[in-house]
């Protein structure tokens, strides 16, 4: 989640620490523009994770 708010947004550490926390309780408010860019370095992230996973089981 970090890396996808830090990227998308190009937010320093601390920012996206409190914007994923926000997140997680409340939800984020931005234009359609914002949240489907956040989408998709979200989707990107977790495509990643997926790949090094299956990388690592099979190593």
């Amino acid at each position: 989640m970090l890396q996808a708010l830090r990227s998308a947004r190009k937010l320093p550490l601390g920012e996206a620490c409190v914007q994923a926390t926000q997140l997680a309780e409340t939800g984020l408010i931005g234009t359609v523009a914002e949240m489907e860019m956040l989408a998709i370095h979200l989707e990107r992230v977790s495509l990643i994770r997926l790949l090094v996973d299956q990388m690592c089981l099979s190593g």
